[in-house]
């Protein structure tokens, strides 16, 4: 089994990806690594919106894309996600955040570049797919062969020590 903290250093946001397309193989392990993302209550109430080729175009508007040869746009359902009795918290977010997360790691282990892009234009996006209600777009990842130039912005490398971060509780 592969050191996950190894794996954790070496991911970070690509944004220069080479044209090549990614192998079925490739892209079904990202897809299984999401399957199994745990859920609040194993709702799993998530849809992957997979994009590629000229479909592309119509996210251009949307969000930065990078050059990347794939999308994977997380959708959630807030109808069928587990909410917090206490307070009425929905998971929905918390569960795609899990999909994605996985996601990221499956395609770095796989020795791919990928992005987590949250700063998307929702209602563009809504419209250039056509996603229905209940589905909701949450975010996108973005995800191909890393190009020559790709590398980590310089705050990838910028992290709170620790215990700055971590209170114990005895």
């Amino acid at each position: 089994m592969e050191d996950f903290l190894k794996l954790a250093q070496e991911r970070f946001s690509c944004r220069s990806f080479e044209k090549t397309p990614l192998s079925d193989e490739e892209l079904n392990k990202i897809l299984q690594a999401a399957n199994l993302a745990p859920t609040a209550c194993n709702r799993q109430p998530f849809t992957l919106l997979v994009v590629r080729g000229e479909s592309l175009e119509k996210l251009q508007k949307c969000a930065w894309l990078y050059g990347a040869p794939v999308a994977i746009v997380v959708c959630t359902n807030e109808q069928e996600a587990w909410q917090r009795k206490y307070d009425a918290q929905n998971f929905a977010v918390v569960d795609g955040a899990m999909v994605m997360a996985h996601m990221l790691f499956e395609a770095t282990s796989l020795g791919l570049g990928s992005c987590f892009v949250g700063a998307i234009k929702t209602n563009l996006l809504t419209e250039a797919l056509e996603i229905k209600a209940p589905l909701r777009a949450q975010f996108i990842m973005v995800v191909g062969h890393k190009s020559a130039e790709a590398k980590p912005d310089k705050l990838h490398y910028q992290r709170k020590d620790l215990k700055d971060q971590v209170v114990f509780l005895d």
